[in-house]
């Protein structure tokens, strides 16, 4: 049988979403109260992507990809607090794999990131502490402007092997490095993972591996935050275990904890530079830690029915600069339940549905107020930080998808209704004047999206 040559694919996509509010009566004349007379939200994003597999033999593979794209992002609240990044990028990857026995296979490659970045943003220059009330806007109120226009590039290089010493055990080392232009830093990555199969149905798994990623283009810029920020790095560790009782069905049992350092936090520290006090703003005195469990049974295709039932049970955690005591991570969720199913039918007919449970968002609840005469308002006392969780999130999807399938190219046509059910999700908290009663804040309705796509 012939080894192809080259396997040639593109595919783009282009996506806008637009959100805003107009306020007609802004709240009073107080010069030091936030007057809001819009809120604005925008993201606009596009991308090609192209990609060329090639097969020289047997023994070597090759395949490069290549992605242009650009991102717009706008955020406001009135003229008082506004992000505006446009972000046009390159990015290349090129992966080879060559075989050198049956028993050993080396992959490696290279990453390549180009980006012109257009950044302004206004921001306050210090927000109160939670515990003396909401921010205080204008007025005599201090705020920092920053804008950044250039170009920034990121390039990685790795390498793994695939070794199986045994029949049933395959080890995999790799190394990956990293340099990061916009902060001038250098990561160096290794990481390995095993397998060993017991018998045709039972297979035990295990993983340990370093990564590291750079600060938020805000948290190192020069005019809202630190530019001397170091990596964040965290240690991913697993071990489980997998079933196949039949071919097409799939069980997995894997545990996992993550270590995190240098995690980038908010700080009130400062130091001199030139002979002047500057505030740092952010540092890398965090540290993080996650723990979890996560139970999964996938039906691969089989007489038309695609299955896939996921459980995670974990824990995420932080801890800020200074502080001896861990929290709950913002977005620590305990439990994830995620269902999906579809079923082909005859003529290019499938329908699918998805149903999720997820536990509640965090947040920090007040526990009590005070009255301000000054402010003739009521300012919130708050409780421990992420001490409160809102109800749990489910939602119900569904699906129809028809196909027309001709000679070159292929016709899609599909309804896609989000929230079946019209539950109300309840994804935040509002508290009345002076912070005796709440009114939840909840998500979208039932949405129900008709749409065409073609393949070519």
């Amino acid at each position: 049988r012939p080894v192809p040559a080259h396997r040639l694919e593109a595919f783009g996509f282009y996506s806008n979403d637009k959100f805003e509010i107009i306020f007609d009566s802004p709240r009073g004349d107080d010069p030091n109260q936030l007057a809001v007379t819009d809120l604005g939200y925008t993201v606009d994003f596009a991308r090609l992507i192209a990609s060329d597999y090639y097969v020289p033999d047997k023994k070597l593979s090759s395949e490069l990809k290549l992605s242009l794209g650009r991102d717009r992002f706008h955020f406001n609240v009135g003229d008082f607090l506004f992000v505006t990044v446009e972000n046009i990028q390159l990015q290349l990857r090129e992966t080879a794999k060559y075989s050198l026995s049956d028993k050993l296979t080396i992959r490696g490659g290279a990453d390549y990131l180009l980006a012109h970045v257009d950044y302004s943003a206004r921001f306050p220059a210090v927000l109160p502490d939670n515990s003396e009330g909401p921010p205080q806007f204008g007025g005599d109120a201090e705020y920092l402007y920053t804008k950044a226009k250039g170009y920034l590039h990121s390039t990685a290089a790795f390498v793994q092997a695939e070794y199986k010493p045994h029949d049933s055990l395959l080890l995999i080392p790799g190394l990956r490095l990293d340099h990061f232009s916009r902060t001038g830093n250098f990561a160096v990555s290794p990481r390995v993972s095993a397998r060993y199969d017991v018998d045709a149905e039972w297979a035990l798994k295990a993983g340990i591996g370093l990564f590291a990623q750079e600060a938020q283009f805000q948290e190192s810029d020069p005019g809202l935050g630190n530019p001397d920020l170091k990596l964040e790095k965290a240690i991913h560790y697993s071990v489980g275990g997998e079933y196949r009782p039949r071919p097409n069905i799939k069980l997995e049992l894997t545990g996992f904890y993550k270590t995190l350092s240098d995690v980038v936090v908010t700080t009130d520290d400062a130091v001199m530079k030139n002979g002047e006090l500057v505030a740092l703003r952010y540092n890398n005195g965090g540290a993080g830690r996650v723990v979890g469990l996560e139970v999964s049974a996938r039906h691969e295709l089989a007489k038309g029915f695609f299955g896939w039932l996921a459980y995670t049970l974990s824990r995420a955690e932080r801890r800020d600069d200074g502080e001896t005591d861990y929290r709950l991570f913002d977005y620590d969720q305990t439990h994830i339940l995620t269902l999906i199913g579809s079923y082909k039918l005859p003529r290019n007919w499938e329908v699918s549905s998805r149903f999720r449970l997820v536990s509640g968002n965090l947040y920090t609840p007040n526990v009590g107020a005070v009255y301000s005469s000054d402010n003739d308002e009521y300012l919130p006392i708050r409780g421990d930080i992420n001490s409160a969780r809102v109800g749990a999130f489910n939602q119900i999807d569904f699906r129809i998808d028809k196909k027309w399938v001709y000679d070159t190219w292929m016709l899609n046509a599909y309804l896609d209704i989000q929230n079946v059910t019209d539950r109300a999700n309840v994804e935040g908290l509002r508290y009345n004047f002076d912070y005796t009663e709440t009114t939840p804040d909840t998500g979208l309705p039932i949405v129900p999206v008709l749409g065409l796509r073609g393949e070519f």
